[in-house]
């Protein structure tokens, strides 16, 4: 072969390689199908209050910051999947569902808002230290004048959907796709997996705060601790994992608004971070310590998850390209630890790395702080169904760490990361008090006499005022009293006034109060006061008058 034919062979394969390379640039990366989002609710104020700068009328509810949180997820939504959620798409294609919580209605409402891109320029360029900016005000979907015209129009409440338990809010002059919201204790994907949900949750948790485990992290956070601990007196210190985490979290509310961190004994930066570090790890192994309270707590949202994400693969009617579920930090938290994502383990090498100014060795591996989400794309391609996993827009490994994951391969890895429960199995595992407190209120009505009429009344009355709580919260009308157990806290008070009129409180209890409370005050004015013991002769004669008394005929003592 000559000189100049080897030159031409080289130039052709350069040619060759670069033609294929400006193809592959040229075709565009496969784009979703189908995508689920699993958010929290935007920043809020502190459930417990810790630092006086808050008032007690924000506590628990949505902030400013939350609120531009979640209007910017929204723009950001939108613009990456345009072609699922948005103007350009059927309304009839996204499914929006929020937890009861009040501040999860309104992040649905505000990041909905994003997607629509309503009074948008408002939110995103009001500075909120600029002087003007609207105060605080609960609730906040009534009263801020730049969050989108529809959160102050009349809401009807639909109830179709009762077999679902759920309401839909209803705006038919607005284009824009209906918010359901889920009712007072019926959704499972929404709650923690302890209480009645989950009966045994509670005494995992229990294990779990007192665990080897717990005490070796106590001993790697002990200077932490220390550091706060030395701001406050004996009563107020941090003695267990629990008391961390009510304090962590007031303490990150405190982070997400820029405000001072005296109030927690904090002294630099270092201080928070570190105690972030400590925060996550005791809220993460007290709830998800043990491999069982992995699978309970990610099972109902997971099967949720896969049962979207089947119906749209296989075509079905009711399936959605875009779905949506305004939830809790919890929520995200548990799904993350079934699915190996996050874990004690991994937090511990991270707050080791920090310390040592290290890289960290596990970067999707955090606590899901305010408007954190989780996004399941389905790439239904012919070649090949696969899904992805993106925690707050960054791709997590999943199925033997591949970013891209195989359907089949991904329904196996998320079954078997939740034990491959069914809702039957989840209920035993839990030790489900449901079908227990079920035949002992059958069992308690056939004893009381009360009929199917009487019944039927009070579910008539606690569905009226579960419609009210909710118009309430999205007209704007009503007090500050929106919270998920009002319903139940009404009948509950209304039980009582019936039991009293019915004698079920009789005289005796009442009686017995007074006396004990009698005691204690008599006890209590004792205790203020000098008592003067004299010598029974002495009480005998108490109206004589009385000389000179030796120590045997007086004893006074003073209290």
């Amino acid at each position: 072969m000559t000189k100049k034919s080897t030159i031409n062979s080289i130039l052709l394969f350069i040619i060759f390689y670069l033609s294929h390379i400006v193809a592959a640039a040229k075709t565009p990366a496969p784009k979703p199908d189908q995508i689920i989002q699993i958010f929290r609710h935007g920043a809020r104020g502190p459930l417990v209050i810790y630092d006086q700068a808050w008032k007690k009328e924000q506590k628990g509810q949505l902030t400013e910051a939350g609120i531009r949180q979640e209007y910017i997820l929204g723009r950001v939504l939108t613009n990456k999947y345009s072609h699922l959620i948005g103007e350009q798409t059927p309304i009839n294609q996204t499914y929006i569902l929020s937890d009861v919580t009040p501040r999860c209605i309104q992040s649905a409402f505000l990041q909905r808002s994003g997607l629509y891109n309503l009074s948008g320029k408002h939110l995103l360029t009001k500075n909120p230290e600029e002087k003007g900016t609207p105060p605080f005000r609960d609730p906040l979907v009534h009263q801020l004048s730049y969050v989108d015209s529809d959160l102050r129009s009349p809401v009807a409440l639909s109830t179709s959907n009762a077999s679902n338990n759920t309401r839909v809010v209803q705006q038919p002059l607005i284009k824009q796709p209906q918010i359901e919201v889920v009712s007072k204790g019926s959704a499972a994907i929404f709650k923690r997996a302890h209480g009645s949900q989950c009966p045994n949750g509670n005494l995992w948790e229990k294990q779990n705060s007192g665990d080897e485990k717990s005490k070796e992290a106590w001993l790697v956070f002990k200077d932490t601790i220390d550091n706060i601990n030395r701001h406050f007196p004996k009563y107020k210190q941090l003695r267990t994992s629990f008391g961390i985490a009510v304090f962590g979290d007031a303490m990150l509310v405190n982070v997400y608004h820029n405000m001072s961190m005296t109030a927690f004994g904090m002294d630099d930066p270092e201080a928070v971070r570190n105690f972030t570090y400590a925060y996550s790890w005791f809220v993460f192994h007290n709830e998800y310590g043990q491999e069982q309270q992995k699978q309970v707590s990610a099972f109902p949202f997971v099967d949720e998850i896969l049962n979207r994400l089947e119906a749209f693969k296989n075509g079905a009617d009711n399936s959605k390209q875009a779905a949506l579920y305004s939830a809790h930090d919890y929520n995200i938290y548990a799904i993350l630890a079934a699915f190996g994502v996050i874990s004690e383990e991994c937090i511990m090498a991270n707050f080791l790395s920090a310390v040592a100014n290290e890289t960290l060795p596990y970067p999707h591996c955090y606590f899901p702080f305010f408007a954190s989400n989780l996004i399941f794309e389905l790439y239904n391609q012919t070649s090949g169904a696969y899904v992805k996993l993106l925690y707050n827009n960054v791709p997590v490994p999943l199925c033997n760490s591949q970013e891209a994951c195989e359907y089949d391969k991904f329904v196996e890895f998320a079954r078997n990361a939740v034990g491959n429960h069914t809702h039957e199995t989840y209920n035993e595992k839990c030790g489900s008090i449901g079908k227990l407190k079920l035949e002992k209120e059958q069992a308690k009505k056939s004893f009381l006499g009360v009929d199917d009429q009487e019944e039927k009344k009070v579910e008539v009355e606690e569905k009226s005022q579960e419609k009210v709580i909710v118009e309430s919260l999205i007209a704007g009308a009503g007090g500050r009293e929106l919270l998920v157990n009002s319903t139940l806290v009404s009948f509950n008070l209304n039980d009582i006034k019936t039991n009293h009129k019915n004698g079920k409180y009789s005289n005796f209890v009442i009686i017995f109060g007074w006396a004990v409370l009698s005691i204690i005050v008599c006890l209590l004015i004792k205790s203020r006061t000098k008592t003067v013991r004299l010598h029974k002769f002495l009480r005998r004669q108490g109206k004589k008058r009385i000389g000179n008394l030796n120590s045997q005929d007086i004893e006074v003592k003073i209290h």
